[in-house]
């Protein structure tokens, strides 16, 4: 099977978007194609641009081939990297997902818990994921589209998140309103 890709390669001084500080073992199926468009990426810009991931804003498209019929899911990268752990096994524990994703213990609850509501996966023990459920995928899926988006579990910015924002739209202002040229009765003044 081919793998496709496409990147967006956007400005940091443009785009206010915060890196994650732990980001997730990306699986080997993905490092190549990463890999080579890092290599391009160097060779374009001669290692004066760096490239910084934002796995947590990203998104890929899965064909599931394991069910009665094949099915497109869209789903973003940490859902990504879950369901490809199931290509080694049919079911993992909620512990050995964390080694395998090395997401945080919060950020795989919530991914595993979008891929239950989708019914895409089960859950051992209970409706909410914890370390002694069992993960399983279902293979019983069925659906009438064979493809749809999963979406992510919305989650509530962290107030560092938030002041870390307001305070780089805040200094972005600034440069703007120290360059504004203002014109006022016919007479121009740099500000």
């Amino acid at each position: 099977s081919s793998i496709g890709f496409s990147a967006l390669v956007l400005q940091s001084a443009v785009w206010p978007l915060v890196q994650l500080a732990n980001p997730p073992l990306i699986p080997e199926e993905l490092v190549a194609i990463t890999k080579k468009f890092q290599d391009f990426h160097k060779m374009k810009y001669s290692g004066t641009r760096r490239l910084s991931w934002l796995y947590h804003l990203s998104v890929g498209e899965v064909k599931m081939n394991h069910l009665r019929r094949p099915y497109t899911v869209t789903v973003t990268t940490h859902q990504l990297i879950v369901l490809l752990a199931f290509n080694d096994s049919q079911q993992h524990t909620y512990s050995s997902l964390l080694l395998l994703t090395r997401l945080d213990d919060k950020e795989l609850s919530a991914t595993v818990q979008t891929l239950v509501d989708a019914k895409l996966v089960l859950l051992s023990d209970s409706k909410l994921p914890s370390k002694t459920s069992v993960v399983s995928l279902n293979m019983d899926y069925s659906n009438k589209r064979t493809k749809f988006k999963i979406t992510a579990s919305l989650q509530k910015d962290s107030q560092q998140d938030i002041d870390q924002t307001n305070c780089s739209v805040q200094d972005d202002r600034k440069i703007h309103i120290q360059v504004c040229v203002c014109v006022w009765g016919g007479v121009c003044m740099l500000v």
